[in-house]
């Protein structure tokens, strides 16, 4: 039975429990490829290895951790960097599949506006101008984040394994011949481990500034560094309780989407 057809049947019956409480755990294969030190408590955020089900195809995954001193509120901006990955630009403007089912009590609008804002905050950025956000359809039933199919996902999912402690994960596909040095296919993930809101509230994660880092991933940067000076930056690495500035883009995620495109 396809698995995420499973997980949508849990997520309903999630549904019925107190908003906040994390949708039931599933895992799928890729997550099985994970070396050991890639985890939060490790310090890695990113990691390479190819995809067993292509593997002309290398699959690219970024996880966005909790952050190490919560409760800071930061500026919109700082002096730190952040950089282009190694991967990207894309191959042509994502068309997104919105699955918005989560136990938060969030309406499908709601989900809807915050994942879609953090991309055409991207977009927006590009210079010249450069269409790499074409819109959003609803649905992704039959999809699974994480793996390489037909649908570019977002979705919630209380995340297993090496990934159960990341607040969001992007996953990004580095395609081969012709699409050599472009990333073909991304998924994004919000871990339902963690209470997420649409907007600054207490020991809860504003979803639309996690999605403005997962989404950068999946037009090809990569992470700030850790420095204390690039904390405010939408590429930081780490996620941060309480706080919307991830929503705005600092002068090191500029330098990296103007980069790139």
């Amino acid at each position: 039975m396809n698995l995420k057809l499973i997980l949508v049947g849990l997520a309903a019956a999630a549904m019925l429990l107190p908003v906040g409480a994390a949708l039931p755990p599933v895992d799928f294969p890729l997550e099985h490829l994970l070396p050991t030190d890639f985890t939060c408590e490790q310090g890695a955020h990113t990691t390479s290895f190819p995809d067993p089900t292509h593997p002309d195809l290398i699959v690219n995954v970024h996880i966005q951790c909790p952050d190490p001193n919560p409760g800071m509120i930061l500026d919109t901006d700082c002096t730190g960097t952040s950089w282009s990955h190694w991967i990207g630009p894309i191959k042509a403007p994502w068309t997104y599949t919105y699955d918005t089912t989560n136990p938060f009590g969030f309406s499908q609008s709601a989900v809807n506006s915050a994942w879609s804002s953090s991309s055409t905050v991207w977009e927006a950025a590009t210079s010249p101008a450069t269409n790499i956000f074409d819109g959003f359809v609803n649905g992704g039933t039959g999809a699974n984040s994480g793996t390489y199919d037909s649908f570019v996902l977002a979705e919630f999912r209380l995340l297993g394994g090496q990934l159960r402690n990341a607040v969001g994960v992007q996953w990004a596909w580095q395609g081969s011949g012709a699409d050599a040095g472009k990333i073909i296919h991304t998924d994004a993930a919000y871990n339902t481990r963690y209470a997420f809101a649409l907007g600054a509230e207490a020991n809860k994660y504003d979803l639309q500034s996690v999605a403005s880092h997962e989404m950068g991933h999946g037009y090809g940067l990569g992470h700030s560094n850790t420095a204390a000076s690039s904390a405010c930056l939408t590429l930081y690495p780490y996620a941060t309780l309480n706080a919307i500035h991830g929503r705005t883009l600092g002068d090191g995620d500029l330098t990296s989407i103007q980069n790139r495109y």
